[in-house]
């Protein structure tokens, strides 16, 4: 049996999503909320952190870090880096407001250029008036992979709470 390849990019209406319910949405929002806790209590350079890190490379703008996971099985390999953006907070925000297929694509081609394709599925908790800079949403993206690994496509919770 053949695989069937599908050009990239989809068209905007490729996928249709169903409608999630509250304790679906509740649930996801949940697990990204943890993922993001988990993130910030493990990226740390210090001793508190889970993760023993080891700077990799560096350069004058970045540095790259790799870590080993002390609580999960030998050999799991974790990457950080790390940057310096000299913008006020609202400035840094405004980098990350990707809360349409359009506006996603575009901060994608601009910043992640290993991904091919993306689109977003859901939104969980739009940005509001009182929380201008929070987004909690369902994603999808395709990165490139090097031969002969076929690309590989992804679907994830992305929260921003600022």
């Amino acid at each position: 049996m053949q695989r069937r390849r599908l050009a990239h990019p989809l068209p905007p209406d490729f996928f249709q999503c169903p409608v999630l319910t509250s304790s679906e949405a509740d649930a996801m929002i949940a697990s990204g909320v943890d993922a993001l806790k988990h993130l910030v209590m493990h990226a740390r350079l210090d001793d508190t952190s889970a993760y023993k890190w080891k700077l990799e490379r560096a350069t004058q703008d970045l540095q790259v870090y790799v870590g080993s996971d002390l609580t999960k099985a030998k050999g799991t390999v974790v990457f950080m880096s790390v940057t310096e953006l000299h913008a006020t907070l609202d400035e840094a925000a405004s980098l990350l407001e990707c809360d349409t297929s359009d506006s996603y694509r575009t901060f994608i081609q601009r910043y992640n250029k290993d991904v091919i394709d993306c689109a977003v599925l859901a939104t969980l908790a739009p940005r509001t008036p009182t929380y201008p800079r929070n987004y909690i949403g369902l994603k999808w993206f395709v990165q490139e992979t090097p031969l002969p690994c076929r690309n590989r496509d992804f679907c994830v919770v992305e929260v921003r709470l600022m």
